[in-house]
């Protein structure tokens, strides 16, 4: 305590010059966060809908190509452009047949895959490739590409699209040879994050969900230079083949379909939708993907002698090129106290404290899936729980700010996979332990008993 006491901060203009002042002043702060509260809804509603729409219209058309979906203003929500090679569904979606890419347009000073420790102090901007004006052709017999609106982060790609006639060689032969299928573009934004790594992760297997096709007949593109990462391992969990900037940097690649499907803002999770779709399926690809069973029964009817208990630990490592001492906050200030009243207080469970970027990504998985209660405190790692077995548990840890601007990103993941959810603020520290976080280790004890209790109705352990 006497550490945490000493790194808090001075906040003197917090202070009220009169009990009038900072009555009034409260009240002018509520009266915004409300306002912003109601606005941002009003937006995330409208963001559903359209999504929904999008969604819905891709499903639909892809099994029937004769489909035609009119809005209320009679725009049609799936457009064909150049006899049906350019495709842009509600403005958020854009699907090619026939397209290549041309890796000679490329312009990136890396092409991705280093080793981290060696691109330390790299600037983030040389972690994104700039593409030039033809590095995607599409077969086309107007004379001008028809304007593309799309409404994605994907922009600065579409733009680049060029058009050739039907009858134009590619590559120098008269061959047409597809050498994918189906492709889906991807331009990761933050590659070492957990939450963000599942969220472009499920966007690209929804989007082959929404075009009819197979996770495991399809070729993700990855249009960016970050580093390499332990969760690079997850793409090719979920998908046949990653082809990277490298592997395309002076080749054609041609697709039979490519798309560029919902980007990382503005797919179903960050908009809140209530139900993921798909979301089983996505679980039930990755537990394959390392040969686990696909879980039908409840933590506590599967015959063991124990639970198995995962403390997520958060020391400091280096993920990112900007942040080469990897320093990281909200750690847990007292993490072998914690461990050893756990083993003292609940000795017929299986306790599991472990930092989980020391394990291989396919251990991790395993870990996860064979969890029965993973607790830690608020960071990335918690993304996990989108791995986790229905009926499982989740105990979130948070520093004392977070009881004033509330995060539900992990409370949402297990809300939509079926994992049973709690959480413990800290409020006996203010602004004091957004680095060291004291958690008093009877408290740990308790939220695990109470978690037990929700897991495995009607079993107490001791």
């Amino acid at each position: 305590m006497i550490r945490i006491g000493r790194s808090l901060p001075k906040v003197r203009w917090m202070r009220p010059t009169s009990n009038r002042s900072w009555i009034i002043t409260s009240l002018i702060i509520i009266a915004f966060v409300i306002g912003i509260h109601k606005t941002f809804h009003r937006y995330k509603s409208d963001d559903l809908s359209e999504l929904t729409l999008t969604i819905l219209t891709a499903i639909k058309g892809s099994s029937d190509p004769d489909y035609i979906h009119i809005d209320s203003s009679g725009n049609h929500i799936w457009q064909k452009k150049c006899g049906g090679n350019v495709n842009i569904i509600n403005h958020k979606v854009l699907l090619l047949r026939d397209g290549t890419l041309f890796g000679h347009f490329i312009d990136a000073k890396r092409t991705g895959g280093d080793d981290v420790l060696r691109v330390i102090g790299q600037p983030e901007n040389d972690e994104f490739v700039r593409v030039n004006k033809g590095f995607i052709r599409v077969p086309c017999d107007d004379v001008v590409l028809p304007k593309l609106y799309i409404q994605s982060t994907y922009q600065h790609f579409i733009k680049t699209i060029d058009i050739t006639t039907q009858h134009q060689k590619y590559g120098g032969t008269t061959e047409q040879k597809y050498l994918q299928p189906f492709g889906i573009v991807v331009e990761r934004k933050d590659y070492a994050n957990v939450y963000w790594t599942m969220i472009e992760l499920y966007n690209a297997f929804l989007t082959t969900k929404m075009f009819s096709r197979d996770p495991s007949q399809t070729c993700i593109v990855v249009l960016d230079v970050h580093p390499r990462g332990k969760l690079d391992e997850l793409w090719s969990m979920v998908f046949q083949r990653v082809i990277r900037v490298k592997e395309i940097k002076d080749q054609e690649v041609n697709f039979r379909d490519l798309i560029f499907g919902i980007d990382t803002y503005s797919g179903p999770i960050t908009a809140g939708m209530e139900l993921l779709p798909f979301i089983y399926e996505f679980q039930e690809t990755i537990y394959r993907a390392n040969a686990l069973c696909i879980p039908a029964k409840t933590p506590c009817s599967l015959g063991s002698q124990y639970l198995n208990i995962t403390l997520i630990l958060r020391n400091n490592y280096v993920a990112h090129a900007r942040n080469p001492s990897g320093k990281i906050k909200r750690k847990l200030l007292n993490e072998e106290e914690i461990i050893n009243e756990i083993r003292s207080a609940m000795p017929s469970t299986k306790l599991t404290a472990v930092q989980l970027d020391d394990l291989s990504m396919e251990d991790q998985v395993k870990l996860i899936y064979n969890t029965d209660i993973l607790i830690g405190v608020h960071g990335a790692g918690l993304g996990h729980v989108i791995m986790m077995r229905p009926q499982s548990g989740l105990i979130e840890l948070f520093p004392t700010l977070y009881f004033l601007f509330r995060n539900k990103h992990f409370e949402e993941f297990a809300n939509w996979v079926g994992v049973h959810y709690s959480s413990w603020y800290n409020c006996d520290v203010f602004f004091g332990d957004s680095e060291w976080l004291y958690v008093p280790p009877k408290t740990v004890v308790q939220l695990l008993q109470e978690m037990t209790t929700k897991i495995c109705s009607g079993i107490t352990l001791k």
